[in-house]
């Protein structure tokens, strides 16, 4: 379960970056 969450946290991360260099 801890593994789980950890991966989703990484996915929101990554995908909060690619969104910010779309933006640039």
């Amino acid at each position: 379960a801890e593994l789980f969450q950890f991966c989703l946290v990484i996915l929101g991360v990554v995908a909060l970056v690619l969104d910010a260099t779309k933006k640039k």
